[in-house]
């Protein structure tokens, strides 16, 4: 839950960064929140990437993702 609310928030900081281009006639304005959003995604990804990594390191094998519950293989009726 709270990932998607990290993502949200950083398309948030990129929609604003867009909107504030356009819109806005001062340039200062729009390079700090461009600058502010762009390094809010940085931190989004390095985050995303350590927490894969971890993961990784704690399931290091296929067999470790395998479900242990029956696959459904016809249409319950």
């Amino acid at each position: 839950p709270c990932d998607n609310r990290i993502i949200r928030l950083n398309n948030c900081l990129q929609t604003l960064a867009c909107l504030c281009r356009c819109f806005l006639r001062t340039e200062w304005p729009v390079h700090l929140i461009r600058f502010i959003a762009d390094l809010f995604y940085v931190w989004v990804q390095a985050c995303m990437q350590a927490q894969t990594d971890y993961e990784l390191f704690l399931h290091p094998t296929p067999a470790d993702y395998i479900k242990t519950a029956p696959i459904v293989s016809t249409q319950p009726k």
